[in-house]
């Protein structure tokens, strides 16, 4: 392949070999041409007395004074020979293997390398040996004593033990383990362990592994607000009749609400976990029906409500609200 894009001696044969199978086309210098095929059959045109037309896929017709015309088409004509497997395929195959190197297993352990120019060079693989070194390289030695030592390494995760692979050791880099619904990923034989004594493993919005404790409670109380009965208990900026529950308990347990979030001294930046609110179920355990009615409650935690106009508020109204986490 080098030869042929250098323009070499395997270039310049095929060139020669394309042209001596191509027809050919003499102008004979006194208004008359002559068109030699590769068989040698040979065809005299008069200028005089022929059209021409080169035709929009690279061929041309001459037409004579008879009307008769003679269509030739070379380049067509040796890629068809090519694509057949004729005469000019088989004499460029030729032309390749006979500038080729040529490597030969004589069946006995050793090889035979033929140059293009017929060097010839043998190899006697029977005269190389290895030897384990037990601790995870190869020693080879040829017949001069020259030797060659082979280490296999591992990391990111895999650590070699002698002459062995084990999966353990640690990450150099992020890494990445992709599962797909056929090509899952199961561990097997874990120990039994208690919660809230261990930690548990979560993976975040970004795929990431990362450990959290145990403890997080199946359900818990919605923290404490108030619910209007009347307009003017709204908070500025509310609607009558619409809690944001989620809303409530991400301020407080956050600690980004108008109260301020209270903590001991030792724990002061700290804040309460929150979750997202598409992890959470919602439920109004119990409400004072004489007061509220047609109560409901979106799956982002948005509650609505009614009050009786007539109802009398006591310390009996008011709701209890649980999350439950998914």
């Amino acid at each position: 392949m080098t030869d042929i894009q250098n323009e070499g001696d395997v270039y310049n044969e095929i060139i020669n070999l394309l042209e001596s199978n191509s027809d050919v086309l003499t102008d004979n210098g006194d208004g008359t041409f002559t068109h030699t095929s590769v068989d040698g059959t040979q065809l005299t045109f008069d200028a005089n007395t022929v059209t021409y037309t080169e035709n929009p896929d690279g061929t041309y017709t001459f037409t004579n004074d008879n009307g008769e015309s003679l269509t030739v088409d070379v380049i067509n004509d040796v890629v068809t020979d090519i694509q057949d497997g004729g005469d000019v395929y088989t004499e460029i195959i030729n032309l390749l293997e006979t500038n080729s190197d040529v490597l030969t297993d004589n069946g006995d352990g050793t090889f035979t390398h033929t140059a293009v120019d017929g060097t010839e060079v043998t190899f006697d693989t029977n005269t190389t040996s290895f030897v384990y070194n037990d601790n995870g390289t190869y020693t080879f030695t040829n017949e001069d004593g020259d030797t060659l030592t082979l280490e296999y390494l591992a990391n990111n995760g895999i650590t070699r033990n002698e002459d062995t692979f084990q999966l353990g050791g640690d990450l150099i880099q992020p890494t990445t383990i992709t599962t797909t619904a056929t090509n899952t990923l199961a561990i097997e034989g874990l120990e039994e362990g208690e919660s809230p004594g261990n930690d548990i493993v979560v993976m975040d919005s970004q795929g990431i592994l990362k450990k959290v404790k145990a403890a997080m409670p199946k359900f818990f109380y919605m923290p404490s607000i108030l619910v209007p009965t009347s307009s003017d208990q709204v908070p500025a900026g509310e609607t009558y009749g619409v809690i944001d529950l989620y809303q409530k308990y991400q301020e407080q347990f956050g600690g980004t609400g108008s109260v301020p979030l209270i903590t001991n001294n030792s724990n002061t930046g700290n804040t309460l976990p929150v979750l997202p609110a598409t992890e959470l179920n919602y439920y109004v355990t119990w409400y004072d029906n004489s007061v509220f009615y047609n109560i409901s409650i979106s799956d982002t935690g948005v509650l609505n409500y009614s009050v009786y106009g007539s109802s009398a508020v006591t310390e009996l109204s008011f709701m209890n609200i649980v999350f439950e986490v998914k």
